[in-house]
């Protein structure tokens, strides 16, 4: 894979794109054309730095991931059409999703429309960062919508000249494309219910700032089973032929999107031990900046209490743990444990804090004087656990060597999903959690990649 962002047609990672040109010539050129001039350009510009590290770089890694399942299935006699994979809409829906599922990460304020944001005022994310990470799904999803045009121009625009019912044949399978992918990305984090099969669950900074940012009941509204969402494009369900595209081939491509996306364990870990011990270096001096700027609410930090596993605590507290860690990190011995704990109690809280001063007003009334101070402390405790948060994660995933997937023993089919290590890591037995959460992740998906078999294997 190369890393200049764009996609290497002829290695693993443009696979799906040469399957789908030998399916559908035309609809396989244009989708390659905008992985080529369009959709990689989104990453570009102002960017939260803790979450663009991944950008289009994550996208070919799963397109790459993809091509190495189907690999695998080709060797069955049903091949690729357990998954659908042996059409060409289906695997169009999965080549775009693994594009645009994580562009909410991309987002600057919100509303994500700017004409609504001028009546309603703006919620910057740059002053909470780990907003943007905890519902980037649903603002993947709003972006989608939004620019559609943008996203699937014209034939002609990306220097494509076909005939008229070919172009037309193109246009229609396009708005097909654009009339599902809103919700397939919206649905790739594993707590979204694929259908009602799967266990409702529940995760609290998810539902804090989706009630901060689009209101009780609209956040409601996503937490909509996809199986029943799905419901709105029935004028796209029903066509005859290579275009016909049924709720179960669209869920489906919806569980294998959350699978491949949890295989890229490693993709954050992509770099050397010398960019590592730089970008560490950065971390604790913006850190150690941050925390220079909180001693100046020293005291409105100690009046604010968080419940941390059953145990009230002061948010001067939580941040101050935060800091020693830092202060105490060694590329020797690593643990997340402390930090995970703090967030989980902080996000929830922050965006909690901010729902009760907002009421049912704009956002503009958070940057009010009477408002003002309590926000600026909230957003630098965001911004520095996040900056810390980021770090681990980035560094944990780098002590994965690789995901690979494997065929079963004898006539099963089943295929396993093999998880490596580096050796002699230092976490102290905490990279079983990458493995126990892909293994959720494939729970999760219900009954359609169960002809799969898949099953997680880890090796260290």
């Amino acid at each position: 894979m190369n890393h200049d962002g764009f996609l290497d047609i002829d290695s693993s990672e443009g696979g799906l794109i040469r399957r789908l040109r030998e399916m559908d010539p035309s609809l396989g050129a244009y989708l390659e054309r905008l992985i080529e001039d369009r959709w990689p350009q989104m990453w570009l510009g102002d960017q939260i730095t803790e979450v663009a590290e991944r950008g289009r770089h994550h996208s070919k890694k799963l397109m790459e991931i993809a091509e190495a399942l189907l690999s695998v299935l080709d060797r069955d006699e049903k091949g690729c059409a357990s998954l659908f994979m042996d059409e060409p809409l289906p695997l169009a829906l999965l080549i775009a999703s693994i594009y645009l599922h994580d562009i909410g990460y991309t987002a600057l304020v919100y509303p994500i429309d700017p004409d609504e944001a001028k009546d309603t005022g703006a919620f910057p994310f740059s002053m909470f960062p780990s907003a943007v990470s905890e519902v980037h799904h649903l603002l993947s999803s709003e972006l989608i919508s939004h620019n559609g045009e943008r996203l699937f121009p014209l034939p002609e625009d990306v220097g494509l000249e076909l005939d008229p019912d070919v172009e037309g044949n193109l246009m229609e399978a396009v708005e097909v494309l654009k009339g599902f992918l809103p919700d397939i990305c919206a649905s790739h984090r594993k707590y979204v219910q694929l259908d009602r099969t799967v266990d409702f669950k529940k995760k609290k900074a998810v539902w804090q700032v989706g009630k901060l940012l689009m209101g009780k009941e609209r956040f409601k509204d996503t937490l909509t089973p996809l199986d029943d969402r799905l419901d709105s494009c029935g004028r796209l369900f029903g066509k005859e032929g290579p275009l016909g595209l049924t709720k179960k081939k669209a869920l489906t491509v919806a569980a294998l999107l959350r699978v491949l996306d949890g295989c890229d364990l490693q993709s954050e870990g992509a770099f050397d031990e010398g960019r590592l011990r730089q970008w560490f270096q950065r971390t604790s001096y913006e850190i150690e900046s941050l925390e220079i700027q909180l001693d100046m609410f020293d005291r409105d930090l100690k009046e604010l209490m968080v419940n941390l596993e059953g145990k009230p605590i002061s948010v001067y507290d939580c941040v101050k743990a935060i800091c020693d860690d830092v202060e105490d990190f060694s590329f020797e011995r690593v643990s997340t444990k402390r930090v995970g704990r703090i967030c989980n109690a902080l996000y929830p809280f922050v965006f909690k804090t901010l729902r009760r001063l907002k009421g049912k007003k704009g956002f503009d009334c958070l940057f009010k004087p009477d408002s003002l101070p309590v926000v600026q402390v909230l957003s630098l405790v965001d911004r520095l656990v996040f900056k810390w948060e980021g770090f681990l994660a980035f560094h944990m995933s780098g002590f994965v060597e690789g995901v690979s997937f494997v065929s079963g023993e004898g006539d099963s089919g089943d295929i396993g999903v093999r998880v490596d290590f580096k050796k002699d890591v230092p976490v102290e037995g905490e990279l079983t959690s990458f493995a126990e959460g892909l293994a959720e992740e494939i729970d999760r998906t219900g009954g359609y990649l169960r002809d799969l078999g898949l099953s997680v294997i880890s090796e260290s």
